[in-house]
């Protein structure tokens, strides 16, 4: 996609023509990907809003989807119960995947891109091989659809949270099973969320809760209520000193980790839910996936 000049971020919302189910940053901050409930993979340039590429292929919404570390590849997951990956630069495919039926809710790459994790709504996990699509791993555990996905910013550790109101930590190298926490919400844990120093580990569920916890034991630390309807997710600053989290009802709540309390919410410009929200690892964005059909990027700077 070559190389872009630094631009002073500035608060923008992005026309994207169908309902936004996620958002994924480059990590250097500069393209952010859209997954759409139309069936396409669309990617922006964050400093003009530019769309620069619209991967078309699947059958049914995207709603997983990441980039490689070096922003090259972009991996999409859908309902059609299939993984393509994706040249960005030339808008093509190179490799597709099937057989996550009926679906794929979260995916994403390890820290170092060796490693794609894909989470199926049959309770599997699959580690893959991304060039090959060989299977190094299959995670079982859950009962019910696997809903959340993440790995620790140092690859040693993957967390997954589903429809059985458990959170699951596992060996990302081995897929051995590290801890588990069943009843971690009162109902679907729809998100999951390491600090980046990996000492905590934040999920968000349908039960309109916000929780904590300590690793690798899985300890609670503290749970506070985001308002009175369901949290889709949750997401760390790059350093680490807020959680934000975002749902239903189309609020953004910030949250203090140390203390687990909220320290203060906005209403982006969006008239609906919002169904996922991330942070440039660049430490420069915000970004939140509106069920409205628009991508809301928001400079950090206006963020506590």
């Amino acid at each position: 996609m070559g190389d872009l000049p630094a631009a002073a971020p500035q608060e923008r919302l992005i026309q994207a023509d169908s309902a936004v189910n996620l958002v994924a940053f480059t990590r250097d901050g500069r393209f952010v990907a859209g997954g759409m409930d139309d069936g396409c993979a669309r990617v922006w340039r964050t400093d003009t809003g530019e769309q620069v590429a619209e991967l078309i292929g699947h059958k049914q919404g995207v709603y997983a989807a990441a980039f490689t570390p070096d922003g090259k590849t972009l991996a999409t997951g859908s309902y059609d119960g299939s993984v393509r990956v994706w040249d960005v630069a030339s808008s093509s495919v190179t490799a597709v995947y099937r057989g996550f039926k009926p679906g794929v809710e979260a995916l994403a790459f390890s820290p170092d891109g060796r490693t794609l994790a894909v989470a199926s709504w049959d309770a599997r996990i699959f580690l893959l091989d991304p060039a090959s699509g060989a299977v190094r791993a299959t995670l079982m555990g859950h009962v019910g659809a696997v809903q959340a996905l993440a790995y620790s910013r140092d690859g040693t550790m993957l967390a997954t949270g589903g429809d059985d109101q458990s959170i699951r930590l596992w060996d990302a190298a081995s897929g051995a099973l590290i801890e588990k926490k069943l009843g971690a919400h009162a109902a679907t844990v729809e998100s999951v969320a390491f600090s980046p120093d990996g000492k905590t580990l934040a999920s968000g569920g349908y039960d309109h809760y916000v929780a904590f916890w300590d690793l690798p034991g899985l300890k609670e630390r503290s749970r506070g209520a985001a308002g009175e309807k369901p949290v889709y997710s949750v997401a760390f600053s790059p350093d680490g000193s807020v959680l934000a989290s975002a749902g239903i009802d189309g609020v953004l709540r910030y949250w203090d980790p140390a203390t687990g309390k909220m320290s203060s919410l906005i209403t982006p410009q969006q008239a609906s839910q919002i169904n996922n929200i991330a942070y440039s690892p660049d430490g420069r964005w915000l970004a939140s996936a509106g069920e409205d059909g628009t991508i809301w990027l928001s400079p950090l700077e206006k963020k506590p």
